[in-house]
């Protein structure tokens, strides 16, 4: 029997969750939803139509089927096709039930445990969370030439792709055992704590409040929980974490005090059932594989497919975001009518738009993504880090680490030479400030005894009744600039030793010199001064190393590889020739 549906009634029973997102639209839906929802209902129906346009849309149905439609992996509800590794994917997972330790993981960690990703692939997830834990691999990458400076946020994107495989497709592996009783899973929830690297066990109930605290600021600031780690720039998701962030800090414990948490993830303990849950599993889900399995034929056909899954993600990126170029912006009739007011056409103002996108400056990671290399960037990556074991991870890192001890001992050597450049410099001063002191004494003694001298010359004229009008004997000297300047310089040092004497007595010179040590070490070196100086360093051994390679080739006498860079110094040669000409 023939059924019409508004868009209203078929959201509501087949897509309940997008009941939000219907009203904000005004009744009216995606193509993308459209097609999604269309789907759904060919589960029920064997016959779906859509007529009318926008919100006026109406759906037909006809045919309503006694069972609902079975996909080939037998999957009831349609959700899209399986990706071509998932069965593979769901046979290495079941192989490796087999002598399992009872630790509990997140779902990278088993992701992980049963070979599904690398150890590397596991750390660049984490770089969602910490930029930290990226590093050791992006300067890798860029070193051998995969990617440049500023093109890391290819990381992210192959850390999206293969968080469906860990979240995921591994979950509907162990979902489906968990139905078949072959494996119990017990989760648990931990926390992780500002300044501190050690995980706490969180509670069910206080890990069910945050997560629904959490649901309701990202409703409100519409955006989900990936947007919020992917996009930490975009408006929406700064001001979700403001509020996020003060929330959960300020959980407090059974005792009432604030456990300063900055998230909290949950951790899976698998527990086998059945010692033969992979002949139940292939028994259950894939009959043909029953004879015909290999456990090592089977691993090498899930790495070359998912290594094909991951590049058709990238490609399909990579045409959406040429799309997004080349696309013309959609203008209603209220806008035509005030473009039609300033003489301006539809194509005008869509060719105005691509002059400004073309004008406005590209990140090295959109430039990459636009061109034809992006997806050969996202192979080659996940082929370098897809093969990496435990060891190279661990190799990685401690070459980072020593890059990073290195560069911090050159950032303390330079401060420290600084350091001992400026105390020189204060202890030039304090000593010229003692022999500044020992001519002001001279001079103070030298005035004294000029002083006693005339008293004891007007006593004598005084006895013998004769009085003498001395004249002052003023010389006028010439002083330069240089002089005055010095005097004032002078003046200002004996006022400064003044005040010490006033305060410390004969301890004066002890306090001055005590002093300018003391400031000079409390003086703040900014990191600009730092980063200067190391630059200006690693550029003196740049170039000291290229003379040295020219050196070699020229003495050498070997043909000279022509390299098209701006600075080489036969092209500029070249140029400088031809224009002579």
């Amino acid at each position: 029997m023939a059924k019409k549906w508004t868009l209203s009634n078929a959201i509501k029973k087949y897509k309940p969750h997008l009941k939000d997102s219907l009203r904000k639209n005004k009744g009216n839906i995606n193509t993308r939803v459209l097609e999604s929802l269309k789907k759904e209902m060919k589960c029920d129906y064997e016959i779906v139509e859509v007529k009318g346009e926008g919100r006026d849309r109406f759906i037909y149905t006809d045919k309503k089927r006694k069972e609902k439609a079975k996909k080939e992996d037998k999957r009831q509800f349609n959700k899209g096709a399986a990706p071509s590794h998932s069965k593979h994917l769901a046979l290495m997972v079941m192989s490796k039930l087999d002598d399992m330790d009872n630790k509990a993981r997140t779902r990278n960690g088993w992701a992980t445990y049963f070979g599904l990703i690398s150890p590397a692939e596991q750390d660049i997830m984490k770089g969602v969370f910490s930029v930290e834990a990226l590093q050791p691999y992006k300067e890798y990458m860029i070193r051998i030439g995969i990617i440049k400076d500023g093109e890391e946020k290819v990381f992210q994107d192959l850390a999206y792709t293969l968080r469906n495989v860990s979240k995921g497709q591994l979950q509907t592996v162990l979902n489906q055992a968990e139905e078949l009783k072959l494996i119990r899973v017990n989760s648990s929830w931990k926390g992780k704590v500002k300044g501190s690297k050690v995980a706490i066990d969180i509670d069910n109930p206080t890990a069910d409040q945050i997560n629904s605290i959490e649901d309701g600021l990202l409703k409100k600031h519409g955006i989900n929980k990936s947007q919020a780690l992917m996009f930490k720039n975009s408006r929406k998701t700064k001001a979700f974490n403001a509020e996020w962030l003060e929330y959960i800090e300020n959980v407090e414990d059974d005792e009432g005090d604030a456990m300063q948490l900055q998230y909290i993830y949950e951790v899976f303990q698998i527990e086998v059932l059945n010692k033969i849950a992979l002949e139940v599993f292939i028994k259950a889900h894939y009959l043909s594989e029953t004879d015909s399995f290999n456990l090592h034929k089977n691993e090498k056909l899930y790495h070359n497919k998912l290594l094909d899954y991951v590049v058709e993600n990238a490609q399909k990126r990579h045409s959406r975001s040429s799309e997004s170029k080349n696309k013309n912006l959609t203008i209603d009739r209220d806008t035509k009518e005030v473009l039609a007011m300033f003489n301006m056409t539809e194509d005008e103002v869509n060719a105005l738009s691509k002059e400004v996108g073309m004008q406005s400056e590209l990140t090295p990671y959109e430039v990459l993504l636009k061109s034809d290399k992006y997806v050969d960037c996202i192979r080659n990556l996940h082929i370098q880090l897809h093969g990496m074991s435990a060891i190279d991870s661990e190799q990685i890192k401690k070459v980072q680490q020593m890059s990073d001890d290195q560069k911090r001992k050159e950032l303390t050597g330079l401060r420290l030479s600084r350091l001992e450049k400026v105390t020189s410099e204060k202890r030039t001063k304090v000593q010229l400030h003692n022999y500044d002191l020992s001519c002001v004494n001279a001079e103070q003694n030298e005035e004294l005894n000029r002083k006693e001298k005339i008293k004891q010359h007007k006593a004598n004229q005084d006895q013998q009744g004769v009085i003498i009008l001395a004249k002052p004997n003023v010389k006028c000297s010439k002083h330069s600039a240089v002089e005055d300047e010095y005097e004032a310089v002078m003046a200002d040092i004996r006022e400064e030793i003044r005040e010490y004497e006033e305060k410390y007595g004969d301890r004066a010179m002890e306090h001055i010199t005590l002093d300018t040590v003391i400031n000079e070490l409390t003086r703040e070196v900014t990191v600009e001064e730092c980063i200067d100086g190391v630059e200006q360093k690693l550029s003196c051994e740049k170039e000291q190393r290229e003379r040295e390679e020219w050196n070699k080739l020229l003495t050498a006498g070997e043909p000279v590889i022509w390299v098209q860079t701006n600075k080489n110094p036969l092209e500029v040669f070249q140029r400088i020739r031809r224009s002579s000409r």
